[in-house]
């Protein structure tokens, strides 16, 4: 198992993409607490309506990892 791996300039969609196509059958979580917060969700909604990050899921934007699951 390897934790904590730096990842940089792909997305989660991406990343999905990768891990299914590598390794059929895994499931994917993003680890995101942030988004059961109120005042995260707060702020994020308050970014939206000024127009800001909307390339970005809110998945994404609260989510501070990702967990991958796979069995051969």
């Amino acid at each position: 198992m390897i934790e904590n791996t730096y990842l940089n300039r792909l997305r989660l969609k991406e990343w999905r993409r990768i891990i299914e196509a590598t390794m059929p059958g895994a499931k994917v979580e993003a680890m995101n607490d942030g988004a059961t917060d109120a005042n995260l969700v707060s702020e994020l909604e308050k970014i939206r309506k000024n127009g800001e990050l909307t390339d970005y899921s809110d998945e994404e934007l609260l989510s501070y990892g990702v967990k991958v699951l796979w069995k051969r």
